[in-house]
């Protein structure tokens, strides 16, 4: 989070209100325009380039981890970098990590997620009170130390993120989702329909109340910054946008995140560049790396991808406890920014305002709500610790309630949330009921026709129910979005060899074994077509022994289609005394299975293998 600020704890530039408008900038015009007000304009044409070339979930994973993760440790330098803050706030730099890393191993190793519903809320107060960071920064520079137009800027920040969430069908959905999975109640639709009928007038009333204000501090002469009012726009604007204009929550909050990252890492340079050049207690690291120096940039930028990139490790670690223990430590290392970030760049706070190169001003102490500061830091850990008590301890228990439930109550809540469709159908088709599970399968590609999962699931569908042309088309058009899911290609084999286009079943399951080469049933789809091929001249008997062997092996000469393969592949070879062995051994596996269809096509072939079998030579 950038400087945050609270009543009277901006300051003023050195140069006075009069003096011009370099005064109100804080780096210089342009660099704030690309940096901080109209960096949404560059950020969605080449978002939606990249989109063109990478799927969003790669999209979203790259910003996830370079971005999100990775401007974690400005804030992790300064804290345990800054000798003089670290000497005050010493006992929350070191009892913080100690209590969060054993409850993150916790919640990780036994698969909570009240953790996430934490991040997830933590995460939209984190980027609000980023952009009142800024708010209070551009007016400290114009000398506007109103008390009460600091807290309406706070009122307007809290309304207008939270009316975006309200009406954002992904992110009220994911929240909810992940709400609901640990335990939480089902919410009535009526009451999150008042919520938000309530939320949209009290942003009105406050919008209302923030122009006002506006235009009773332009009559007082101690007008707010315009520049505010841009930074205002813009950061509301593209909120909204990303939440509620665009339709895949991963790409909304992939846009959002780099304009929050490209913020932070603005800011954080320049605070830091500044306080290298007069602060002489800092430290050498620090005034090394934000030096004067164009090639200190790209180190800068480089540490930051560095540490991102640990985001990607706990993927290459294949020993279960280490990876969820470097899963404990970046979700510490996700906690600790949100909580750092609220206290150790406080605008009000005067080392702050010298890193920031504004004078003037008095800070506001370190207190809330009237209480030592002791008491109302302990007070707002509480949110913290009972939501993950509550919430952790109902998961623990079971209480995560019906799947189909839930999703019929996320479905009717955020019917715009394409996830929700999409596992409402899941749930359904447990349930056996096909028909409505393709209802919410479209509905969920209506939504987001890039949906690369409802075309796979819908296709999956279509599939069982006979439909398979049209579950080949879902398939394809899954394949279009992810060309490197074995599944997809192998279920696309599977449609293809049922309707009977061998050739094209084929060709979708070494696709698949190219991409996965250790799994049996593409080998055994594969075999099957070499073996039994309508066009004798595109049989292959070898090809098929082996490709049935391998897969054999795989299951260990425990599933009765394989050695039913298996015998087909032999008998294409000649080699029907040992067909008939093997088809033996998959019919009794068959009939134990109760797979009575499967058995009635291994006895007919098997008569088969036997008759051949005993002719002589």
């Amino acid at each position: 989070m950038a400087p945050a600020g609270v009543a009277g704890g901006g300051s003023a530039a050195s140069v006075s209100r009069d003096s011009g408008t370099t005064a109100w900038w804080i780096f210089d015009s342009w660099k704030d325009i690309l940096l901080f007000i109209a960096t949404p304009l560059l950020i969605v044409p080449v978002v939606w380039v990249a989109k063109s070339r990478f799927s969003v979930e790669d999209i979203g994973l790259f910003v996830a981890a370079f971005g999100a993760g990775g401007h974690h440790l400005p804030g992790m330098m300064r804290a345990y970098g800054d000798k003089a803050l670290f000497q005050r706030f010493k006992i929350r730099f070191i009892v913080a990590p100690l209590f969060l890393i054993p409850l993150c191993f916790f919640f990780t190793i036994r698969d909570l997620d009240a953790l996430q519903v934490i991040v997830l809320v933590w995460a939209v107060w984190h980027g609000c009170m980023q952009v009142f960071g800024f708010l209070r920064i551009y007016d400290a520079k114009v000398k506007s130390f109103s008390k009460l137009t600091s807290r309406i800027d706070l009122w307007m920040c809290f309304a207008w993120f939270g009316i975006a969430v309200l009406y954002s069908p992904g992110k009220m959905g994911v929240i909810l989702e992940k709400f609901y999975a640990s335990g939480g109640p089902l919410l009535p639709t009526g009451a999150v329909v008042a919520i938000q009928s309530v939320w949209t007038g009290l942003t009105a009333s406050i919008t209302v109340a923030f122009l006002a204000n506006s235009i009773y501090q332009w009559k007082l002469g101690t007008p707010p910054s315009p520049i505010k009012y841009l930074a205002m726009a813009s950061s509301f604007g593209f909120w909204w946008f990303a939440m509620v204009g665009v339709h895949n929550i991963i790409l909304g909050v992939a846009i959002w995140e780099i304009f929050h990252d490209v913020q932070y890492l603005g800011i954080v340079w320049m605070f830091n560049r500044k306080r290298a050049e007069t602060d002489p207690n800092v430290g050498s690291f620090t005034r090394f790396l934000f030096r004067r120096n164009a090639w200190m940039v790209g180190l800068y930028v480089g540490l930051v991808f560095a540490y991102g990139y640990l985001m990607f490790l706990p993927e290459l670690i294949t020993t279960e406890t280490v990876r969820n223990g470097l899963i404990a430590l970046l979700v510490t290392s996700t906690l600790l920014h949100f909580y750092f970030d609220g206290f150790i760049w406080k605008v009000r706070e005067k080392s702050t305002r010298s890193g920031l190169g504004i004078s003037g001003g008095a800070g506001v102490p370190m207190t809330s709500w009237g209480l030592p500061m002791w008491m109302s830091h302990g007070l707002r850990w509480s949110l913290f610790v009972i939501p993950v008590a509550f919430l952790g301890a109902s998961q623990y228990r079971g209480a995560g309630g019906d799947t189909y439930e839930m999703y019929a109550n996320l479905v009717e809540i955020a019917p715009g949330y394409d996830a929700a469709q999409n596992n409402l159908g899941v749930a359904l088709n447990q349930k056996g009921n096909r028909e409505k599970a393709i209802e919410r399968f479209e509905t969920a590609l209506r939504i987001n026709p890039e949906y690369k999962e409802a075309h796979y699931n819908l296709g999956n569908t279509l599939k069982a129910t006979g439909q398979l042309a049209e579950a080949a088309q879902h398939y394809r058009k899954a394949l279009e979005i992810d060309p490197e899911d074995s599944s997809t290609y192998y279920n696309l084999g599977v449609s293809l060899h049922q309707s009977g286009d061998l050739d094209g079943a084929a060709e979708a399951y070494r696709r698949a074994l190219q991409l996965r080469r250790d799994w049996f049933s593409p080998l055994n789809g594969l075999a099957w077509i070499y073996a039994t091929h309508t066009d004798p001249a595109k049989r292959n008997a070898l090809a098929a022994i082996e490709l049935a062997e391998e897969a054999n092996r795989l299951t260990q000469s425990q599933n009765p289609q394989i050695l039913h393969t298996l015998a087909a592949a032999y008998a294409a070879g000649g080699r029907f005394q040992d067909a008939t062995a093997v088809a033996g051994q998959a019919l009794a596996l068959a009939s134990s299975s109760k797979n009575e269809a499967l058995v009635r096509d291994i006895s007919k072939r098997l008569e088969v293998y036997r008759e051949y079998g005993s002719i002589p030579g």
